[in-house]
């Protein structure tokens, strides 16, 4: 039950060519946004989400226990696919290019770990376009 009501609260992603590390603001969760792969962290306190915007997914936090979102990671040129919790305070994260031409799939692949708040951000494994 707490599951669903936090899912039905939840907001859509901001898009920045940088990472963004904020919190979303009321009118980003209330404006029609979509969401996919919803993952609670193994405490049970948070949960990391996927929300689309602007035709691109981003990993938002919400905290279960505080009722409000954390964090919010996405990126201009990219979609962030197949989050996976490290514990309670990582999660680990790796690049898509979801509805793309083949010229933009380049910019897929990858494996990053970002903390729960966003603050921290490594690049653990090289993304296609890195390697061409």
């Amino acid at each position: 039950m707490l599951l669903a009501a936090a899912l039905c609260a939840l907001p859509a992603a901001s898009h920045a060519a940088d990472p963004l590390r904020e919190p979303l603001s009321a009118d980003e969760a209330f404006s029609g946004a979509s969401f996919a792969a919803p993952r609670l962290s193994p405490d049970g306190r948070y949960l990391a989400l996927l929300a689309s915007r602007r035709g691109r997914m981003g990993l938002s936090i919400f905290d279960l226990q505080e009722g409000k979102y954390t964090s919010h990671l996405s990126f201009a040129d990219a979609d962030i696919a197949q989050p996976m919790w490290l514990g309670s305070g990582r999660l680990l994260y790796t690049l898509a290019q979801h509805g793309q031409s083949r010229k933009t799939q380049l910019r897929q692949g990858g494996l990053f770990v970002v903390s729960r708040d966003g603050n921290e951000q490594r690049k653990l494994h090289a993304t296609f376009n890195d390697w061409v």
